[in-house]
């Protein structure tokens, strides 16, 4: 028995290393996060054996996973320490013409958009339906609107990167179909088996402070052969489909 034992000690396979987290604050608000080795988890798993590390370095602030790339053998992680993840009091920012976001504001907005964004990402759907504007719920039943994030997921892999680039805040805009403060989060994305992605997010501010999806615009490139598109290529295309760096 003693010997079988130590056979089978021997066939057995070496334990796998644990992952090597290292985090550089960035700000007083927000650090970076490197973990290594990544494998071919989910970012929705990878994010999960970070949460005890974000959750120590934003202390008494709400931990917020913001933009990713998964690059290297490696995970990439913005932390957000969000102060709260509602944004301005609306009927101020309407009002006053002199109105302009903060930076808590600015951290309240990109909460909401990476929360939306890992909701989906991770599969989750019915919480990121929960997003939506009554009004987006109205014209996208349940079913209907999962069933589409599905097929996208399906279709394109494994996400490999978010990235909010530009936020934009409106106060009653003429094109709006009620009036209030609106605000929209560009951003570009990463698939396994799509060229690239991008788009925007538009967020009406609700009475409460809240926000609510009432927009969302999707742009891809399918990935043609295995070599990524030459640059020469990409960026016009990019530029024709109105992505933002």
């Amino acid at each position: 028995m003693k010997f079988v034992g130590l056979l089978l000690a021997v066939l057995a396979p070496p334990a796998a290393p644990p992952p090597d987290i290292s985090i550089e604050r960035l700000d007083d608000s927000a650090f970076r996060i490197d973990l290594t080795p990544v494998g071919t988890a989910s970012i929705a798993a990878l994010q999960a054996q970070l949460f005890p590390s974000a959750r120590l370095a934003c202390q008494a602030r709400k931990p917020v996973f913001g933009r990713y790339r998964l690059a290297g053998g490696s995970l990439q992680q913005e932390l957000i320490c969000a102060d709260a993840v509602t944004g301005p009091d609306p009927e101020a920012a309407t009002q006053d013409p002199q109105w302009a976001p903060t930076a808590a504001d600015q951290r309240a907005l990109l909460a909401v958009s990476y929360a939306y964004f890992a909701a989906k990402d991770a599969a989750r759907y019915a919480d990121a339906y929960g997003f939506l504007s009554e009004r987006m719920k109205a014209s996208a039943p349940p079913a209907e609107w999962q069933a589409g994030a599905r097929d996208f997921n399906e279709a394109a892999g494994r996400a490999l990167g978010r990235r909010v680039v530009e936020i934009s805040w409106y106060a009653n805009p003429a094109d709006a179909p009620e009036p209030g403060l609106y605000v929209a989060a560009d951003y570009s994305a990463e698939f396994e088996t799509l060229e690239f992605v991008c788009g925007y997010v538009m967020w009406k501010l609700l009475p409460d402070g809240r926000f609510a999806l009432v927009r969302e615009e999707q742009n891809l490139a399918r990935r043609r052969g295995a070599k990524p598109m030459a640059e020469i290529d990409r960026k016009p295309l990019r530029a024709r489909l109105g992505c933002k760096d």
